[in-house]
């Protein structure tokens, strides 16, 4: 979620998984509102006749955007001056312009946080990390860099993997990883968990000696969030999932970290 009261953070990053989503309205509408407008939409797209190219073309660009596709939208939307040094990689930033659901992120963002200033706008597929920092300390930060890493099929769909940044305030280094790891219980996943995040840490290199470390040792202080997917496991052997569920919580209200 993006804070309601931002301005107690020098810093803020946002990690989001399958962070694309429909634009329907401009304003928010009631439950009853928002049932009516879809029953109506479902209705106009009944009697409207589809057109096979544009059907083939819209196709194609959401299935690349979801799957494979990156954007680096940070220069582009907020105009940062040679604040920053953002390098994609793998994609021609141009070739995949912005979407409607990344204009209505960023009027949340800028709404939200007005005294800050976005130095990190990335997305690959439907992963997508945002960066903020207070506008008076963007003339602070420097070192800025970006990478990502696919994790899905085969190594290459972007349904799961992990972007990594980093950036330096204060003579501060700071790296940042969001990621989405493979689902699913049991040994073999949680290895491929564990996997996943290698992967990603060796594949995004990224910051100052890159070439001989990974975002996690040429940093001061690196930061891991995202769908993780790791479980919490109890000794428990016959209970329901609603009894885990209920377990669990009770143990993060009480703080029991390290039973966790």
């Amino acid at each position: 979620n993006v804070p309601t009261e931002p301005g107690k953070f020098d810093v803020i990053v946002l990690g989001m998984q399958e962070a694309t989503f429909d634009v329907v309205s401009k304003e928010m509408d009631s439950d009853e509102e928002a049932a009516s407008r879809a029953t109506e939409e479902s209705k106009k797209k009944k009697k409207k006749k589809k057109n096979p190219i544009k059907k083939a073309y819209k196709a194609v660009v959401g299935t690349t955007r979801t799957l494979v596709g990156s954007s680096d939208n940070t220069k582009e939307v907020y105009g940062v001056p040679e604040l920053r040094r953002v390098i994609d990689r793998d994609a021609d930033r141009k070739s995949f312009s912005y979407f409607g659901d990344t204009h209505a992120l960023h009027g949340l963002v800028k709404d939200r946080c007005p005294s800050y200033t976005t130095i990190v706008d990335y997305n690959r597929g439907q992963m997508r990390m945002m960066i903020l920092v207070k506008t008076g300390l963007k003339d602070q930060v420097t070192d800025i860099d970006v990478d990502a890493e696919n994790t899905g099929l085969v190594g290459v769909l972007a349904n799961k993997g992990g972007i990594v940044s980093s950036i330096t305030v204060r003579n501060t280094r700071l790296s940042f990883m969001t990621a989405h790891l493979e689902a699913h219980e049991g040994g073999k996943h949680y290895m491929n968990r564990n996997s996943n995040l290698a992967e990603i840490l060796s594949g995004a290199r990224v910051g100052q000696g890159h070439k001989y470390f990974d975002a996690s040792l040429n940093s001061h202080h690196a930061f891991f969030c995202g769908d993780l997917n790791y479980r919490v496991v109890l000794p428990e052997k016959e209970i329901d999932q609603e009894e885990h569920k209920r377990i669990v919580r009770d143990m993060v209200e009480k703080e029991e970290w390290s039973a966790l």
